[in-house]
């Protein structure tokens, strides 16, 4: 994977968001704050996160490569949760509020101890994201 220009990000944030194509970062950028600001209604709680979610829009350097791939990572400095979407397309069919939302619960799930590397972590019910997803999709 190549290096990213830190100049092609847009800083929200919670939210990092690498994209070279300036329109597509600010779209990614406003809809992963408009999610989190419903799944914190939803949830009743307020904004108060302490793990940053990074966002990386790329193009798919193979096609066998995952179309979108999320990870939760320990460093020195803490956890920090990553979303890599590889593009193959310009229209590629990403359910990016899906991992959107699980990101987020990941990180209230984590907000107090955080995950530490080398050691197996939970992540939420698969039913969980799905039901936020669909409640989500229904009052937009």
């Amino acid at each position: 994977m190549e290096a990213v220009d830190p100049r092609q990000r847009t800083d929200s944030g919670q939210f990092t968001v690498y994209c070279e194509n300036a329109s597509l970062r600010q779209q990614v950028t406003s809809f992963a704050v408009q999610t989190k600001d419903q799944v914190l209604s939803l949830l009743g709680e307020s904004d108060l996160w302490r793990r940053p979610i990074v966002i990386t829009i790329e193009s798919a350097s193979s096609p066998d490569q995952l179309l979108a791939n999320l990870r939760v990572i320990a460093s020195e400095v803490g956890m920090k949760i990553e979303i890599t979407v590889n593009l193959r397309t310009e229209r590629e069919d990403v359910n990016l509020q899906k991992y959107l939302v699980r990101a987020l619960l990941l990180e209230f799930m984590y907000r107090p101890t955080g995950v530490t590397g080398g050691k197996a972590y939970t992540e939420p019910p698969w039913w969980v994201v799905e039901g936020m997803v669909q409640l989500l999709r229904r009052r937009d």
